[in-house]
């Protein structure tokens, strides 16, 4: 089997990256759907992607990685 290796800009092979820039006031909606929830914007797009992973494939179980910052509690944002 061939080695695997990182592509130029650091994926892994066999992975994508996409970027969407939303509306002003869709981010904003966002934003104020988090904070009504007291969870941070990424825990809300983590919480969207984890529904549509299972919506995609049928499952209940599915799982994926991400990263954690380990930002202080008292930092505002």
């Amino acid at each position: 089997a061939g080695q695997r290796t990182a592509s130029d800009d650091g994926r892994a092979p066999g992975t994508a990256r996409s970027s969407v820039r939303l509306p002003v006031a869709a981010t904003a909606a966002l934003v104020q759907a988090a904070r009504a929830r007291r969870v941070t914007l990424g825990a809300l797009v983590q919480a969207a992607w984890a529904l549509t992973m299972a919506a995609w494939t049928g499952r209940s179980d599915v799982n994926f990685l991400t990263t954690h910052a380990g930002r202080p509690p008292a930092l505002e944002g």
